[in-house]
Parts: C-alpha cells; structure tokens; sequence
C-alpha cells in the first residue's frame, strides 16, 4: 500500500502538467512561510544544549544553593590580570581602575557584586597567585547569559580593559563562565553565512568536476535552497512555541546535513533519470520509471536517518535532544522535496539538463554498457566476484586496524578548552591553569540541609566539622573550606567550645553579625589577651573591635579574649550557613583540573564518603536527618558523564534496531541487515578509531568532546544506511533480471560512481565544519567526513559486495527473488 502511495505521488509530482502543479505548490508555499514566520536568528536558544535533567542531584543543588545564598546567583565573569615579570604597584593600580570603575554608577548594566583585592582585601589570598604574577577579579553579572544586555556588558568590560591596558605591561582578559559564553554567542554569530557560503561552494565545484555540466550542477542547490528556506520558517514557528529550544550548533550542523543528503537524493534522481534517458524517448515517461526504481530506496533512506534521530528525543542530555527536532525536520522536508520538488524540476529541464554531454536516445548503447563492464566501479565489481574472500577478508582486517585507534582514548568534558582560535575567554583560562592550583578555578560546592530536631548548624558545629575533615580526606581533594575552617586549615577555634559559644552571646550582637551590620566590639582585649585570628571575611562589616565613637553612646561590654577569638570564628562562618540556619556548604578545592576526567570520577567517592560521614554523625538520638547535594562544574560534569551514559546505551541500539527493521522491510530479508549493520558499525569504530589517534597523538588535545561517538554513531548508520539501501536495492533489481553472480558486479559498476560522488559531496559537507573554530564541531566535522569515505571506498566497495556474492542466495532468507 505505501508502495501505491509513492509510486502515484511522484506519478503525479513528474505529469506533463503535474510538474507545473508541483513547483508552483512550492514557490507559492516558501513565499508564505518566510513572510510571516519569526526570524530564526531571534528565538536560538543556545543554552538548552547544556541542560541535563532537572532533578539531577547537581541541579537540585544548585537550586538549592541559591534559594539558601542569594549571594550565589548571577553569572561570574573572571577577570584577570597578568605580568609575567609580576604585578607592580602601577599594574595593581590599573586593575584599581576597572575594579572602581565595576563598582561605580557608570559600571555596564548587568554587573551587580564585584569581589577583588580592593573590595575585600582579606580575599587577597585566594585573588592573587602565589608567584605574585596573576591577579583575578570577579565580576557577578545578573539576567540570563544569551540577553544582548549580558552580553554588552561583557564586550564593554573587555573593551574596557583593553582601554586601560594599552601600553602597560599588564594583560587582561576576560574568562569564567560569562567569558565562555559570550565568545561562543559571538563566534557562532559569524558562522551561519560563512557556513552556507562553504558549504554552497563545495557542493557547487563537486558537482561541476563530477558532472561537467553547470545546469546539473545548479540543480541540487536549488531544490536544497528552496527546501532551506522552508525548513528555517518552520524552525522559527517551533522556536518561538517554546516547547522546543532550537540552538544555533543545531542548525550549523543542520545545514551541512540537509546539502549532504539533500544533494544525494538529487544525484541519485539524476543518475538514474540519465540511464533511462538512455532507453526511454519519452521524459516524462523515463522520469516515471527512474522515481519508481529510486523512491522507495530515497525514502527508505530518509526513513532511517529520520528514525535514528527521533531517538535524539528520548534521551536526557540537552547537547543531544536540542539536536532531534531541527534535523528531523529538515530531513523530513528533504525527503518530500526530494520525492516532488527535484524530479519536477529535472523533467522540467528534460535532457537539457546534462548540456553539454546529453543523453541521447540509443538503446543500443545500454546493451552494450551492460555487457561490457568498464571504467573504475566496473573492473572492482568484477574483481570483487573473481576475489571475494580476499575482498572480504582484506577490508574487514583494514577497518579494525584503524578501530585500534581508541584504545586508550578518553572523552573530555571541558568547554573552556572548546575554542579551536585563541579568545580572551581561553587565554584568560590558559594564564588561570598556570598561576593557581588547578581545582580552585571552580571549586565543588557541598551544600547539607538540615530537618527535623535541633536544625540549626550552629548547634551540630562539632558533627559539621566532622563532615569537614571526612571531605578533606576523600581522594583527589585538596583543601575543605567550611563554617569551622573558612580558611582550610585548622579550626580557628575548636568546634565545640565555638558551639557552646555562641549560644552565650547577647542576641543583638549575633544577629548585627548575621546581617554584616557594625557590631559594638571593644577593639583592646584585656591585658595578657590576643586578637582574634584574621580570617576571609570581615566578620561584622568591618574590622573586628572597631567600637562605637558616637556621643552618648553606651558603654560596649567587655569580652576575653576567648570570646573574641570566638566572635571572629562566629563572623567567618556566617558566608558557609543559610540565614536560618538550617544549610551549611563547604567548598572542596580538588588536586587535579575540575573539569578533567579524573576529577570528575572523584565526585563519585567524595559523595560516598560525604554520605558515610553524615551517617555517621546526624544519626539516631536527637540529630536532626541530614541531606546531601553536591553543586559545582565538577558535579555537574560528573552527572553528565552518568548521562551520557544512559543515552548512549539507550540510542545505540534503538538506532540499530530501527535501521535493521527498515532494511529488512525494504530488502525483504533477515539475513542482509545484520551484515549490513555488522560492517556500518565497524565503520563507525573504523573512523573513530584514526581520529582518536589524530586528534590525541598528532594535535595533541585532550580527547574527543564526550558528545562525539554518540553523534557519529548516529550520523555513519543513518547516512550509511543511504548507500547500502541504493546499492541493495540495485543488487536485488540487478539479481531478479540476471542472477547474483552477474548481477552484483553490475550493481557496483551502475551505482559506484553515483555512490562516490555522493560520498565525496556528503564528505565535502560534513569537512566543512572542520573550518569552525569550535573543537566539537571540528571532530564531528572529521569524522563523520572520514566515515563516509570509509563507507563510499571500502565498505560499499569490497565488503558488502564480497559478503553479497559469499552469502549468494542466502541473503534474500526468509524471502526468495
């Protein structure tokens, strides 16, 4: 039944007047849809590809964390500050300049906190590094991160530094998280022409240096451009629905797609229509045979690629499912442009379309074409049937020669490394790498939440810094910050007597200390005294002691020095334990890079051992239940590793099942998909196997982005799927009219060439992200590209033709020709 339905649509696409019909049908529905639908450019949502579920113990976290801080919220842009020959008196002064001027009514819009050496001078020891080289400044910016207000106050800091360090010595970049962010917006902004105009281009030189002719050369960017225009309205209708974010690494790698598989299904048209101009006088007539023997295989085709990314939809990475809708939908309007659009055009053209080498009607030379197998596809497909053990054989030891290539490969979770041109952002990261120990660019936060009896930190200092000292000892930690050590180091007054403390000082003084307000505190302790300690944070708004000097002021009481010291510990707690108490957070610096892999599977024993120590202590009795979240890049990233995890067991083999299930339907076989799956994924492990050596042991990065196997998988199998449908196809047609041992090597002759120009072009495409200076996009870019040339030479070439003739009439099992 969807045979008759196909067959009468493209019947009815390619009629004498049924091809005017149709083109007018197109033009008069893309002029529709651009005038009115939204511009695509102003509805990207850029940030739903680092989403994770929202009930991810990071996110709940963090959730957590600014509901408990309000101090928290916002979007921290590092400055920093750097001279290599170390900071001078005239380099602290111009870094002064821009922290007063961050702090002062002309500081851009969305700046709100600003935390530097001469804001809090306590924090100089966390600001500045310890060869005195590099200086930080943070900057917390308020409102979302893909506003234009965020991103001009951004460029206007950066602007500013740039003003302000001209002819001195310092360098000044802006980095963090509202530096990375606002690089990415801004090179992505320069991408989508650039990308359009390479990608046109190649497509444009292939087609001509395969071809020879300018007309069929124009074709398939027409139908591909007509189609672009359409599918960017209807992304601009979803887009502005909300319901699904569409971002703009979405529609880059949309594009290279949609002129990859688009123009196949043109070439594979065109091809086929060519043949039959051959043996049909008719156009019309020659077009109607050529889309019933090539539809099906397009459809089928676009059926997998549609089908494996559907399972994009299922999965829980916003990096994957931000990816679904966009490309399925292209695809989808492809596919009907493929079946319509296309085919009326080039009967429309008829054999003009070929100028200057057109196919005349001479059915002699077809005979004599089939006869005689020649040129390159010809003498492989013969040899292939003379050798097809060794070509078996051969290719399959080849690809997993090259599969040997990811032993030892590791995936990296870093997006601060993920600019292939130098920025501000990964310069001003790079200069943080080497002047501050690894784990304090983004510390992993503990937040415990206490219910039930007795919830008030204040009351379980002893328990909490119990938790503290757990923490320090878990691997891969190398300093715990909290209430009962803000410095990291020995308690500054023991726990228990701070406990005990507290609860003896007058209430007006506790909460005046609370809220940061000037506290009463007699600056001289009595004689034989000491000073309380210094720590971070002042501890009542300003320096300890400082007593009150207005006139008539009372009298303040007087405090031991115990007390003192005890009043100082009190006020540099108050920055780890939410206003009621009940939250307390510590912050764990960790030894190795928080966004490495090894850091990141220490989040796993750092959990366990936080867990036993809360079991250990807020348990039975009257302890009030305690509740473990962990916030933090690190943890973030380590529940993304879970994840990733899960979305890949999960698309890996719904993807495969799906393809089998639609190469069984269109091969009527049971036996062909499995071999056929068996050699695309060897393919798969082929190519990812020689970039992971390139990329690891020749550029030297840190690994693949972790999204990379999982897009290529999809991309290899479902693209690859195109050509072993088209081939497979024409194996069975060829099979059923001259048998399987002359009709294999005539498939390969009639479809190699097709099959290599559209792998060339599909490659072409897909290397043109290679050009973006995006790390992910680049690898995707390689390959997938690597893939398909793979798969075009190799695959397509010697193993599935080999296995074909080896299996001999078992391929069509259950079936039969």
């Amino acid at each position: 039944m969807v045979t008759r339905w196909l067959h009468a649509l493209t019947d009815s696409a390619t009629g004498r007047r049924g091809k005017f019909v149709t083109i007018a049908i197109w033009l008069i529905v893309a002029v529709a849809l651009v005038l009115t639908a939204p511009k695509l450019a102003d509805i990207y949502d850029n940030g739903s590809t680092q989403n994770i579920p929202s009930d991810a113990n990071s996110q709940v976290a963090q959730r957590l964390l600014l509901e408990k801080f309000p101090g928290s919220k916002g979007t921290p842009a590092i400055i920093v500050f750097y001279d290599e020959k170390g900071l001078s008196a005239d380099d602290k002064a111009t870094a002064k300049k821009v922290s007063d001027w961050l702090v002062s009514s002309q500081k851009p819009a969305s700046v709100d906190k600003v935390l530097s050496i001469f804001t809090v001078p306590q924090a100089a020891s966390q600001l500045v590094s310890q060869d005195g080289k590099t200086m930080t400044l943070i900057a917390n910016l308020t409102g979302s991160s893909s506003d234009t207000k965020f991103q001009d106050s951004v460029k206007q800091i950066s602007n500013r530094l740039k003003t302000d360090t001209a002819n001195t010595n310092v360098q000044a970049y802006v980095t963090g998280p509202a530096g990375v962010i606002t690089d990415t917006v801004r090179i992505f902004g320069s991408v989508d022409v650039k990308l359009l105009l390479a990608t046109v281009g190649l497509v444009l030189v292939l087609l001509i240096l395969l071809y020879r002719s300018p007309i069929l050369a124009f074709l398939p960017l027409i139908g591909v451009g007509w189609a672009l225009q359409i599918i960017n309205a209807i992304l601009g209708f979803v887009g502005k629905t909300g319901v699904v974010g569409i971002s703009q690494q979405a529609t880059s790698i949309m594009t290279v797609l949609l002129f990859g598989a688009g123009t196949d299904y043109c070439i594979f048209i065109a091809s086929r229509f060519r043949e039959e101009l051959v043996i049909t006088q008719d156009k019309h007539e020659a077009m109607r045979t050529t889309m019933r023997a090539v539809g099906e295989a397009i459809t089928s085709s676009a059926g997998t690629v549609i089908l494996g990314l559907l399972t994009l939809l299922f999965t829980y990475i916003g990096l994957y499912y931000s990816l679904g809708p966009a490309l399925v939908i292209a695809i989808f309007v492809m596919l009907i442009a493929g079946l319509t659009l296309v085919p009326a055009l080039l009967v429309w053209l008829g054999r003009a379309a070929y100028w200057p080498f057109l196919p005349r009607y001479n059915p002699a030379l077809h005979e004599e074409e089939a006869a005689n197998l020649k040129g390159f596809w010809g003498s492989l497909g013969k040899w292939t049937a003379r050798h097809r053990v060794v070509a078996v054989v051969g290719s399959t030891v080849f690809l997993i020669i090259l599969a040997l290539g990811n032993i030892g490969s590791v995936p990296t979770f870093n997006f601060l490394t993920a600019f292939r041109e130098p920025t501000d952002s990964s310069k001003g990261y790079a200069i943080l790498q080497k002047h501050f120990p690894a784990g304090t660019l983004a510390p992993t936060t503990v937040l415990v939440k206490l219910t039930g009896t007795d919830a008030d930190a204040y009351k379980q200092l002893a328990k909490i810094d119990a938790i503290n000292v757990a923490a320090q000892k878990a691997p891969g930690v190398a300093q715990v910050q909290g209430p009962t050590r803000p410095t990291g180091k020995d308690p500054l007054v023991d726990p228990a007597k701070l406990q005990s403390t507290i609860t003896t000082l007058p209430a007006p003084l506790r909460d005046a200390i609370r809220s940061g307000k000037q506290a009463n505190i007699p600056s001289q302790p009595p004689t034989g005294g000491q000073q309380p300690p210094t720590t971070g944070k002042p501890p009542v708004g300003g320096q300890t002691g400082k007593p009150s000097t207005g006139t008539g002021a009372q009298q303040p009481p007087t405090y031991t020095p115990e007390q003192l010291a005890s009043i100082g510990a009190f006020a540099a707690s108050t920055q780890y334990v939410s206003k009621d108490n009940s939250t307390f957070q510590l912050s764990v610096v960790l030894k190795d890079d928080p966004y490495s892999l090894t850091a990141i599977n220490n989040i796993t024993p750092l959990r366990d051992a936080l867990n036993k120590a809360l079991k250990d202590n807020f348990q039975g009795g009257n302890s009030p239940t305690a509740s473990l979240y962990l916030a933090g890049q690190t943890s973030q990233l380590s529940d993304t590793l879970g994840y990733n995890q899960h979305d890949t067991y999960l698309v890996v083999p719904a993807v495969i099942l799906l393809v089998g299930i639609v190469l069984a339907l269109l091969l009527r076989s049971l036996i062909a998909p499995i071999y056929l799956l068996a050699a695309v994924t060897l393919n798969f492990l082929a190519s990812i196997g020689i970039c992971a050596f390139f990329f690891e042991h020749i550029e030297g990065q840190d690994g693949f982005s972790y999204a990379i196997p999982l897009y290529t998988f999809i991309f290899l199998v479902a693209l690859g799927a195109d050509y072993t449908i088209f081939l497979m196809s024409r194996v069975r047609e060829e099979a059923k009219r001259q048998g399987i041992e002359k009709g294999v090597p005539y498939a390969v002759s009639r479809t190699g060439g097709v099959i290599t120009s559209a792998g060339l072009i599909l490659a072409g495409t897909f290397g043109v992200l290679m050009t973006l200076p995006l790390n992910i996009l680049y690898q995707l870019g390689a390959c997938v590209a690597v893939g398909i040339l793979l798969d075009t030479f190799i695959v397509r070439g010697l193993l599935v033709p080999g296995l074909v003739l080896m299996l001999g009439k078992w391929n069509w099992w259950p079936g039969r020709l």
